[in-house]
């Protein structure tokens, strides 16, 4: 569970976020295209937009054992199936600090929010643990980047972005136990809280098309 977690905060940092009135981006690691949308007020352009994004896997195995029942040797097999889902919708706004014919350059920041959810089974069972956790998880992160633009005609740009990503992924969680003691055994529970950051820099190219000019 603590490696999902791991996974989805790197996941979460590399994945790309679009800018810009209508805008598809490329950029290193997991690459996402996505549209959002904007609007002009003088040299900021405020933004919104929401992206999605699904991991799975699944995998089975199988050993053999000793049946002392039927007294033979019989193959036993396990299936495990593991889904995340994360829609993130974010907002965000750049501001333009030099403007001259054709060309533009900006500072750019972004906040974003994802809203995660997953499914964890073993041989078609769902782990109620793992739905708990789940519950109790929070995410979020933050961009603060520099670019330019160059306009191919009064609708189309073509820009280049650098700049710093934070993210965070964290659960509180609790779940059921068995606790030891002299006279046997009692049920208990065990609780975890785990706090996963990550920080980045990240260069991308993109395409922008401004809607009414």
């Amino acid at each position: 569970m603590r490696k999902a977690i791991l996974f989805l905060t790197i996941f979460l940092a590399l994945s790309n976020l679009s800018y810009s009135q209508f805008t598809f981006s490329a950029s290193p690691g997991f690459v996402f295209n996505g549209a959002n949308f904007g609007f002009e007020i003088g040299d900021l352009v405020p933004y919104i937009g929401i992206q999605y994004a699904n991991l799975s896997s699944t995998r089975e195995s199988s050993y053999q054992t000793w049946d002392y029942e039927t007294n033979t040797l019989i193959t036993v097999k396990n299936s495990y199936e593991d889904a995340l889902d994360v829609f993130m919708p974010y907002v965000g706004a750049k501001y333009f600090v030099y403007k001259k014919s054709t060309l533009r350059a900006y500072f750019n920041g972004a906040f974003f929010l994802p809203i995660i959810s997953g499914t964890d089974k073993r041989n078609t069972e769902d782990n109620e643990d793992f739905k708990s956790m789940m519950d109790e998880m929070s995410s979020w992160g933050i961009e603060f980047g520099f670019g330019t633009e160059f306009f191919l005609d009064e609708n189309f740009s073509l820009g280049g972005e650098f700049g710093l990503r934070l993210g965070n992924v964290g659960s509180e969680y609790s779940y059921s136990d068995i606790v030891s003691t002299p006279d046997g055994t009692v049920p208990g529970k065990r609780s975890e809280n785990d706090s996963y950051n990550l920080t980045s820099t990240y260069t991308k190219i993109y395409l922008n098309y401004y809607f009414g000019k």
